[in-house]
């Protein structure tokens, strides 16, 4: 394995996918599983060197580090695990410059494949830059009826247009297909109507002799154990999901069984959800891959991974104690009805607690931790309140939210002012986007704002709430993103190097335009396209002697958004650093949209 200086001097290197702290002395070989819960088919490496990489679970150095943007705002991360912001007031008209913080980079040839490695990169990193990206689909996800009709089919239709995509970038001759893997899983009872793809393989190990890019899995549901694990979801609300299907069994109709969704239970009207027949098992089974993914990706026999099932997972609160706000309990809301990110989320603490233990039984690196640090990133149109209650009182845990102001589950989720309970301040930060921004305002709040914070917090892994209900023209909401802007955020997030990450399908509602994302997330994932070249496809690098106003991010001059937009911006990073504060210095009007003094 690499040793810890090496990795260290990657890390700070900011140019390869590779944990950012020093990992443990000991190399442990055995992959992180629990062994009272049901484990996924073993999953073979490829184009690896080494049996995996260790990623560092220690206590932070004693030592403050800051980071500070190149627009001026600082991020100090201490030993004792705080995280403090210090705003710039002064906006755009105090760049950092390109000695801010810890932004300095190898210098990448854009038209390359891959992100270029320093000289004298030990083999253990390069082969964690070479393994594949995992992504996993459910058959079943195809009969989630999460929502109501009219969501269901876009639903149905975005999930048939993603096997599409799939199965085209896999196929022989795609130059994806040797750095992906894509297990689609399937109940045996789905065996049968299934149509495979000629190169499909039944065994996952077939892949690794074979070449394929595409194996047929089994498909398994999370258990009660993984759903309950941190209190994430509650044994009660895993019994009135029970009892919702037990009422779809009972009135299903053999003539009208495709078509037939329950939309109230027990006289009441279910919050913006649907369900039907398959609904918890499609729920359940979404679950289940994500936390396999996320285990596939921490244990490094992948690079990163996509998990695309539904239904959605961010609005669900799963345990009623920790709902707030608007968010209804023992009620799925928003389409979601498992929390399926927080339930990875306290599996990969889980696992990552148990690893800690076995690489410092001696307790050399300070006391054990029980849990490991998670961020979690979500850039879904929709404030995602299922994750900020979940964790709202937990400092091992920093929920990161971009999403549109003044739109629906309402201001009370997604407010800059809410940043955490006491003993965990500062691990839940909202931006809301004014409606209308598109991939410049995304871009400046990513690599200014989100990604230091991220950077600061140290995590051993990130989480991606990747809902591409943003993009321009999505029915159910007012933003503008491009499908290239997912691209340069996963290659940028390879790039920058904070942690391993893996991205989960959220929302979305117009199929076409889901998938153009998808495909861009995917060359972004598999890293066939860098960064710097999704910024140029995205019209945001600054041309010589324009005079638009612009800043430096990694020796790349990138072109500003509109004014309002960065004083929104940096109101919500003010009322982080200090949530009483007025600093837009007028009174909030109701039904008020983006600019200063919204909140």
């Amino acid at each position: 394995m690499a040793s810890s200086d090496a990795l260290d001097t990657l890390a700070q290197a900011d140019s390869v996918v590779i944990p950012s702290i020093p990992s443990a002395p000991q190399a442990v070989s055995d992959p992180v599983v629990d062994v009272a819960e049901p484990q996924p088919a073993a999953r073979p490496e490829h184009g690896t060197t080494a049996s995996r990489v260790e990623h560092s679970h220690q206590p932070p150095d004693p030592t403050a580090r800051v980071w500070t943007s190149e627009m001026g705002t600082s991020f100090t991360s201490t030993g004792g695990g705080d995280l403090s912001i210090t705003a710039n007031d002064n906006g755009v008209e105090h760049p950092g410059g390109d000695d801010a913080g810890e932004w300095e980079d190898v210098e990448t040839d854009s038209d390359a494949d891959d992100v270029a490695l320093q000289s004298g990169a030990d083999a253990a990193a390069v082969a964690f830059v070479e393994r594949r990206v995992l992504l996993i689909t459910n058959e079943v996800s195809k009969q989630a009826k999460c929502g109501d009709w009219a969501t269901n089919e876009k639903y149905e239709d975005l999930m048939d247009g993603v096997e599409k995509l799939l199965r085209k970038s896999v196929a022989p001759g795609n130059p994806l297909a040797n750095r992906i893997l894509w297990e689609h899983r399937l109940f045996e009872s789905e065996r049968k109507a299934f149509q495979p793809p000629d190169y499909a393989t039944e065994e996952v190990g077939d892949c690794q002799s074979s070449g394929a890019a595409f194996v047929l899995g089994d498909a398994r549901e999370a258990t009660d154990v993984e759903l309950c694990r941190e209190g994430v979801h509650s044994q009660r609300y895993l019994d009135e999901m029970a009892a919702r299907t037990a009422e779809a069994v009972a009135k299903l109709d053999p003539i009208k069984a495709r078509n037939e969704v329950l939309e109230e239970f027990r006289g009441k009207s279910l919050p913006s959800a649907g369900f039907a027949l398959r609904t918890e098992s499609a729920a359940r089974a979404g679950t289940a891959s994500l936390i396999d993914a996320t285990r596939a990706v921490l244990n490094g026999e992948f690079s990163t991974a996509f998990v695309l099932c539904r239904p959605p997972t961010h609005h669900a609160v799963g345990n009623e104690a920790r709902a707030r706000n608007t968010s209804p309990k023992l009620m799925p809301y928003g389409f979601c009805h498992l929390n399926g990110i927080s339930s990875a989320v306290a599996s990969a603490r889980d696992a990552l607690g148990k690893e800690h233990a076995r690489n410092d039984p001696a307790g050399a690196f300070g006391p054990p931790q029980p849990q490991g640090r998670i961020a979690i990133l979500d850039v879904d149109v929709h404030a995602g309140n299922g994750n900020e209650d979940t964790w709202y009182g937990e400092a091992d845990v920093l929920h990161v939210n971009l999403s549109e102001a003044q739109i629906w589950p309402g201001n009370e989720h997604g407010d800059p002012r809410q940043v955490g309970a006491k003993g965990a301040e500062l691990r839940n930060l909202n931006f809301p986007m004014p409606s209308g921004e598109s991939d410049a305002a995304y871009v400046y709040v990513l690599t200014q704002h989100a990604l230091p914070a991220i950077r600061a917090f140290q995590p051993s892994l990130i989480i991606v709430a990747c809902g591409f209900d943003a993009l321009d023209g999505d029915p159910y909401a007012s933003m503008a993103l491009s499908p290239t802007w997912f691209g340069w955020l996963a290659a940028e997030l390879h790039e920058c190097a904070i942690a391993p990450f893996v991205f989960n399908l959220e929302g979305g509602y117009d199929p076409d335009l889901c998938c153009m994302a998808a495909k861009e997330a995917l060359a972004g994932l598999a890293r066939t396209v860098t960064a710097a070249s999704f910024l140029q496809r995205l019209k945001l690098v600054s041309r010589a002697g324009s005079s638009a106003k612009q800043y430096t991010h990694r020796g790349t001059e990138i072109l500003l958004p509109r004014s309002s937009t960065v004083d929104a911006v940096l109101e919500a990073v003010a009322l982080h650093a200090d949530p009483k504060s007025n600093p837009g210095g007028k009174k909030k009007k109701k039904g008020a949209r983006g600019g200063r003094g919204q909140w």
